[in-house]
């Protein structure tokens, strides 16, 4: 967030009359201003070991901007003059966005708050008693006789230098003690070899195959649609027809199937093997998108057109073309409508992964 042009102090009045409070979400700003520190933190010492594959991941991820610290700056200095002028800020990361992950990017976001113009314990406040107070918890946020014991204890002094929260010691949930665990290296996960993800033959009314699902942006707040269904092709046998209408209501909206490459979500196999995505398509003569999702790219995927009309086509989508994927990770890969808002349809068939 940050004001244009002259009319910044009014907008800084308006929401300190207007008694709102602020979540900047400097975490996420910063690496859209292409100064993140998502690779800095997952390379710190003190954070790294506890670190999941797929969180390291997310904060390796950018917007693929050039950098603007001026832009950061400004951000900066608008944060600041909402502080200043005593509007509440709150401590916000808005991960898993890109460059960000939960947990680990509250301890940058704290940093970030610092430089903004917080004091080391107004940003400890801003993680703590602040969103208390702003959502009306009550039970949690300070150190207090009654209250939920939820504490954590670091080494240094975090009302000093607010990187020391950074340098955990001790975890406490609830009043128990919490064993924080060094995230262990994937080891003997399943090697992928060329495989035939489905042909649709035997699909039921209204059922898709195993690891098979629906998927829309509908799962991130978006409103987008979409149904599948058996559709007999010429010469004989079954094809998948997708049905799905892109609508307005969220960033980056998607509708279309998805097929999971592990026994579950999150389930990460070795696709070194593989060297494309391959299918055959038929459509409205549109541009198309394809999706692969792996650890490396964190909760963001990674996006890959293709195009189909009237006329059924082989289409083959080198794992290359997926900016960003590690194939020793790989969870999944979606095929589904444009980018663009209203219905579509494609359907597909023969879909597998090709040396």
């Amino acid at each position: 967030m940050y004001f244009e042009g002259a009319g910044g102090a009014e907008i800084v009045e308006a929401a300190r009359e207007a008694g709102i409070f602020v979540v900047p979400t400097l975490a996420v700003l910063e690496t859209i201003a292409a100064t993140g520190g998502g690779p800095e933190l997952a390379a710190d010492p003190l954070i790294a070991p506890f670190l999941t594959p797929e969180q390291r991941g997310g904060l390796g991820q950018d917007f693929g901007r050039e950098p603007d610290p001026e832009l950061m700056a400004k951000i900066l200095a608008d944060v600041g003059a909402l502080h200043a002028a005593g509007v509440p800020i709150l401590a916000g990361s808005d991960a898993p966005n890109p460059g960000t992950t939960h947990g680990a990017s509250v301890h940058r976001e704290l940093e970030l708050l610092v430089r903004a113009g917080l004091t080391p314990v107004e940003a400890l406040r801003a993680a703590t008693a602040a969103p208390v107070d702003a959502f009306d918890l009550g039970d949690r946020g300070r150190i207090a006789a009654n209250l939920k014991a939820d504490l954590v204890l670091v080494r240094g002094d975090a009302t000093t230098d607010v990187r020391a929260t950074r340098d955990i010691a001790a975890i406490w949930k609830d009043g128990t003690r919490f064993e924080r665990r060094i995230a262990e290296p994937a080891t003997g996960r399943p090697r992928l070899r060329p495989t035939l993800l489905s042909d649709f033959e035997d699909l039921g009314a209204g059922t898709l195959p195993p690891k098979w699902s629906h998927s829309t942006d509908a799962l991130a707040g978006g409103k987008s649609s979409v149904t599948s269904a058996a559709t007999p092709r010429d010469g004989g046998g079954n094809a998948l027809r997708i049905e799905g209408e892109i609508k307005e209501g969220f960033a980056f909206p998607w509708s279309g199937v998805m097929v999971l490459l592990g026994s579950q979500w999150g389930d990460p196999v070795d696709a070194g093997a593989i060297r494309a995505l391959a299918f055959d398509a038929r459509g409205e003569s549109e541009t198309y998108q394809a999706m692969a999702f792996a650890e490396s790219l964190g909760m963001r995927p990674a996006a890959a057109s293709f195009e189909a009309g009237e006329d059924w086509i082989r289409v083959e989508i080198p794992l290359s073309s997926f900016g960003g994927l590690d194939p020793s990770g790989a969870w999944g890969f979606f095929i589904g409508g444009p980018t663009d808002h209203g219905p579509f349809w494609i359907e597909i068939d023969n879909v597998e992964l090709v040396e």
